[in-house]
């Protein structure tokens, strides 16, 4: 079955090939995550170097935890939850995970749009039978709510960050290491952006 992606943040993969040999000696023993789709296939939750490991391998299959999306939502509640009592929450990790949210977000949505289209089934479709003409469309979690349930005090804060991960994400280092603030990298890296922008070819 076809399993989709979608924007990673550009950060360091490690060695793809020392995992691949890893994973060629003792087999996966970590299955990769993924969500079923409401239009069909899969999409990836967690495990994007396993995934890049066993296609290097040239494998044909490969062992997956296939979550619906209201699993794949707590799931993400429960890692984050488990990162923060760890204190080893990175930016970067923290901006991938409001990316993980949002798609998971998206895709309650397209299910419960499909689900008041078909007239509701309860006892089918849990708790995404509440789905009413009201809610129905809604984008899901605001900004806000996002960037709190990550770790960012705002969501205009996740953004900045978000900005910083796509163009400049070697700064996310510095602000991990407190060299940096959020604001500080998210300036130096819009004001490149503009300054490339203003560069004729």
């Amino acid at each position: 079955a076809e399993i989709c992606f979608t924007e990673r943040i550009r950060v360091d993969e490690g060695d793809i090939e020392e995992l691949a040999d890893n994973i060629a000696e003792h087999g996966l023993i970590n299955p990769i995550t993924v969500m079923m789709k409401e239009s069909g296939g899969y999409m990836l939750i967690s495990g994007y170097r396993r995934l890049k490991a066993c296609a290097m391998l040239g494998c044909d299959a490969v062992s997956a935890a296939v979550l619906t999306a209201i699993d794949a939502e707590e799931r993400l509640r429960l890692e984050i939850s488990e990162n923060e009592q760890r204190k080893d929450f990175t930016v970067a990790e923290k901006v991938e995970y409001a990316r993980k949210i949002r798609v998971v977000e998206e895709e309650k949505a397209r299910q419960r749009m499909s689900l008041y289209a078909r007239g509701g089934n309860p006892t089918k479709e849990g708790r995404l039978a509440r789905a009413t003409p009201e809610n129905v469309g809604k984008k899901g979690r605001t900004r806000d709510e996002v960037a709190r349930a990550v770790g960012f005090g705002s969501g205009a804060q996740l953004e900045r960050a978000e900005y910083v991960a796509k163009h400049r994400p070697d700064l996310l280092q510095k602000v991990d290491r407190g060299e940096e603030t959020i604001y500080g990298a998210y300036r130096t890296a819009y004001e490149e952006k503009k300054t490339q922008g203003a560069v004729k070819p």
